[in-house]
């Protein structure tokens, strides 16, 4: 039983870290220095360059700290090497959009990968409940 669960929690860690980043979190911005910093940070992580990623995602973030799109792309970039700070990442997410129900539920999603990878299955499997119910109808 402990062996399915953590072969489940690996396997969500790594769907989550592996999917791209958000395919358009600048569309919640006018501003086109967001757009630019997004654009140049999905292309660094595609290539490979994750830590490239994240300094442009923080740059993005001195300029719209309250954009919870890009807390959720830092989340994603941190997860890998850093599960924890990306939970406390994506919690921050979830706190800037009280009704985007989509993105909490990918913040959630998250939030599980994160607690898998520290190897708290329990409490990876309340995040993903949380996830799921936030899914549904």
């Amino acid at each position: 039983m402990k062996r399915a669960v953590i072969i489940v929690a690996l396997t969500l860690m790594l769907i989550t870290a592996c999917a791209p980043l958000p395919a358009r979190p600048e569309q919640h911005t006018s501003n086109p220095a967001i757009t630019m910093l997004m654009q140049q940070a999905k292309q660094s992580a595609a290539a490979g360059h994750p830590r490239v990623a994240e300094g442009l995602i923080e740059r993005a973030l001195r300029i719209a700290p309250g954009n919870p799109h890009l807390w959720h792309a830092l989340a994603r970039l941190r997860l890998p090497r850093h599960p924890n700070e990306a939970r406390y990442l994506a919690l921050r997410s979830n706190s800037l959009s009280p009704h985007d129900r989509s993105l909490q539920a990918r913040n959630w999603q998250l939030i599980a990968a994160a607690f898998a990878a520290l190897g708290h299955p329990h409490q990876a499997a309340a995040a993903d409940g949380r996830a799921q119910a936030l899914s549904g109808p």
